[in-house]
């Protein structure tokens, strides 16, 4: 139990240290009180997107490399402009992920859109890279020029990894270049 007790001088230190978060914290709730419209996210106004990428799995390590195929779907509805995904990927290795996970669209101006998300899912190695467990979280960015007809062409980046649920933890990387197109496109 003596792990739990810091000690005068730690927790002193402790505290100090706190201060310049606790005071930023404060701040910014008696500015979200006195305008809280300026902090409300919009919701999204778009179409329900469709996605087809190719990617290089492993690109930074190059430790296991493979190519990388992907399918997503990114629905038009949500909360505050954040909305799900829900995605099936494969690899040339034969390696197999699908997962699912949360959104949001950063307009930067009328036709460039960037895409932070984040979520988890199930990987199975097949003759691929050992992740070191199924569960797997993947966390992207995405930077796309959007076009009238609402389509997109985009380079995203992934990380994926198992956030040390298991003892082993190697990571991967992934650069896509994805086109997603308005479902109503397709039919």
């Amino acid at each position: 139990m003596s792990w739990l007790f810091l000690g005068w001088r730690n927790s002193i230190i402790l505290l100090i240290n706190s201060l310049p978060v606790a005071s930023g914290l404060i701040l910014v709730a008696m500015d979200v009180r006195a305008d809280p419209a300026r902090y409300e996210l919009p919701d999204y106004n778009g179409p329900t997107l469709v996605g087809f990428a190719v990617g290089y799995f492993d690109f930074a390590k190059q430790e296991d490399q493979a190519a990388e195929f992907r399918a997503e779907i990114r629905p038009a509805f949500g909360i505050r402009g954040i909305r799900p995904w829900a995605a099936l990927s494969a690899t040339s290795d034969e390696s197999v992920y699908v997962a699912g996970g949360l959104l949001m669209d950063i307009e930067l101006n009328e036709n460039w859109v960037l895409t932070p998300s984040g979520g988890a899912g199930a990987y199975r190695r097949g003759n691929g890279k050992d992740m070191g467990s199924v569960l797997q979280f993947r966390v992207q960015g995405d930077i796309a020029y959007r076009f009238e007809d609402g389509s997109r062409i985009a380079l995203s980046v992934s990380h994926l990894s198992n956030a040390r649920t298991s003892n082993q933890n190697p990571g991967a990387e992934i650069i896509s270049l994805y086109y997603l197109v308005p479902i109503e496109s397709l039919f």
